[in-house]
């Protein structure tokens, strides 16, 4: 069974980080979605909260395996003998961003593969840094965000 690694903050997970996963997943059997925790990042959720969404979101798929991570990536790879990592890129700016991140990562272990992903054209201008503005402001999530992040956004706004 083919297994890839899907990192990020998810804080919080988006419909573009949905359909990224969708997309890993018509080439790979098995995808952990690994939720890191970066204790110099500001968060707007907790990672039980991360989490908790991811999970819900992930939920009715069983080749979705939800996990967290305080390590390096690619230290949690070679830990669990994986070795292909899955990141999502929108434009330009993400690819050379993910392609520097790539190189270093093999550096550092030498058996890391990583897959870069485009997100379907009709998520490709979502981040969470947008969607974290729209809960900030108590805004509409349904076109950007899935319903356990939306259920929890509603919470935050009473």
């Amino acid at each position: 069974m083919k297994t890839a690694v899907f990192p990020g903050s998810f804080d919080p997970i988006t419909l573009g980080h949905v359909s990224l996963a969708d997309k890993a997943l018509a080439v790979f059997d098995e995808l952990v979605v690994l939720v890191v925790d970066n204790t110099e990042k500001q968060y707007l959720f907790t990672l039980k909260q991360r989490l908790e969404t991811v999970r819900e979101t992930f939920r009715k798929n069983p080749n979705v395996r939800v996990e967290a991570c305080g390590t390096f990536v690619v230290e949690y790879m070679k830990k669990n003998g994986l070795t292909h990592l899955v990141k999502g890129v929108r434009d330009l700016r993400d690819f050379s961003y993910e392609a520097e991140i790539a190189r270093c990562n093999q550096m550092l272990n030498p058996q890391c593969e990583t897959v870069l992903l485009l997100p379907s054209s009709k998520f490709e201008n979502i981040s969470s840094t947008f969607v974290r503005e729209i809960i900030r402001y108590g805004g509409n999530l349904e076109k950007f965000a899935p319903e356990p992040v939306i259920r929890l956004a509603e919470l935050i706004h009473g």
